[in-house]
């Protein structure tokens, strides 16, 4: 009833039809004598046939898994189910959707215009809300440690503290980062050793079809894996000789015919081919006509650079 009338003040439209399952919340004399002073035609579906009901069904599915979700990754608890959902369904409601027209929003097809989604936090973390100078003495903390569980508008937050205590604040500082678990003694991930040689043959893989595909993002260029990272690195070190000590010293060659010319010449060509590639392979520069080089360019060349 109440949804009925916020729905009339504030959009101007009346609700004609209601399609519900057949739960006594929906189904009742109260309701169907309100039904009928408004108006409004009541639909039910088949007693327990939900599928006749199933873009109702599928939605509610949608929250709950984003609600289990949140909680988990959050940590906070299950008696915060119900901010949880509230929050799901306030963020799927300004995310787009393949069903209505050009991927909008929902809320953009209720308001008439796109939402602003900057204040948008990540559910669970970590912030300070700053505590009114009227409550406070002049020696008490200024701030109160909480974490976010929901949003009431674009500039007001919903927090709740240690004590479980739900709090509304707009002077909100977050630290959206892991740090937010309480518990910090799970141990790093352990791989075996043949997982490790299944992602060295990918790698290798990866790097044998380079030369076929040229337009690759960066992150495939260079790669993501921390150990392919460091053997790649670790085949460019050069130790050249060794001190009195027999504690390796590296020398690094100051211009390209030192580097070429040195014991490890044929490594440094392979160096600097393998970062010209890559660079050509990235469109990092574009060739410019001999026409084009300024008319008097003998005081650029001087310093190795023509602007």
């Amino acid at each position: 009833m109440d949804l009925d009338r916020a729905i009339e003040n504030k959009f101007q439209r009346r609700v004609h039809t209601l399609r519900t399952d057949n739960g006594g919340e929906f189904v009742n004399n109260e309701l169907r004598a309100y039904y009928k002073s408004r108006g409004i035609a009541s639909i039910t579906s088949i007693a327990h046939m939900p599928e006749l009901n199933g873009r109702a069904e599928r939605r509610n599915r949608t929250h709950i898994e984003g609600t289990r979700t949140m909680l988990k990754g959050s940590e906070l608890g299950k008696d915060l189910w119900g901010e949880a959902l509230l929050t799901h369904v306030y963020i799927r409601n300004r995310c787009p959707s393949s069903t209505l027209p050009d991927g909008s929003t929902p809320y953009e097809k209720v308001f008439g215009h796109a939402p602003d989604i900057g204040h948008l936090r990540v559910f669970g973390s970590k912030c300070y809300i700053k505590i009114p100078d009227e409550t406070r003495s002049k020696l008490d903390d200024k701030a109160r440690e909480c974490r976010l569980i929901g949003f009431e508008s674009n500039s007001i937050y919903i927090v709740v503290d240690p004590t479980r205590k739900r709090l509304r604040s707009s002077d909100v500082i977050f630290i959206e980062d892991r740090s937010n678990r309480r518990d910090k003694t799970d141990s790093p991930l352990e791989f075996s050793s043949q997982d490790t040689e299944v992602t060295d043959e990918r790698d290798t893989h990866i790097e044998n079809e380079e030369d076929t595909n040229k337009q690759r993002i960066r992150s495939k260029v260079w790669g993501t894996d921390p150990t392919r990272r460091s053997e790649r690195i670790s085949d460019r070190v050069l130790i050249t000789k060794t001190s009195e000590d027999d504690a390796p010293i590296a020398k690094l060659p100051k211009t390209y015919r030192d580097a070429v010319e040195s014991i490890e010449g044929l490594h440094w060509k392979e160096a600097m081919d393998y970062e010209l590639t890559k660079l050509e392979e990235m469109n990092t520069w574009t060739e410019i006509d001999e026409s084009d080089l300024p008319q008097e360019p003998k005081s650029s060349r001087e310093c190795g650079f023509i602007s």
